[in-house]
């Protein structure tokens, strides 16, 4: 099972992207491999949660993130 989904949206996107707000979108593990992430959960002995609800995205096929205005 994959670590990170990738959308069709996803995959035209880059580490630092605007939204059509002007929002500057940093993804600073956009770049980690599968296995990179998973080395990462394991060495700081974190949890993978594949399964759980995330109330920003309702939709399977959504995108999720949360932002603010600086």
């Amino acid at each position: 099972m994959p670590f990170v989904k990738k959308t069709e949206f996803r995959q035209g996107l880059d580490v630092l992207s605007l939204s059509k707000d002007g929002v500057l979108k940093v993804a600073p593990l956009f770049e980690n491999t599968d296995a990179d992430l998973d080395v990462y959960l394991e060495e700081h002995n974190l949890p993978n949660e594949f399964d759980y609800f995330d109330p920003t995205k309702v939709e399977e096929s959504r995108e999720c993130g949360l932002h603010t205005q600086l």
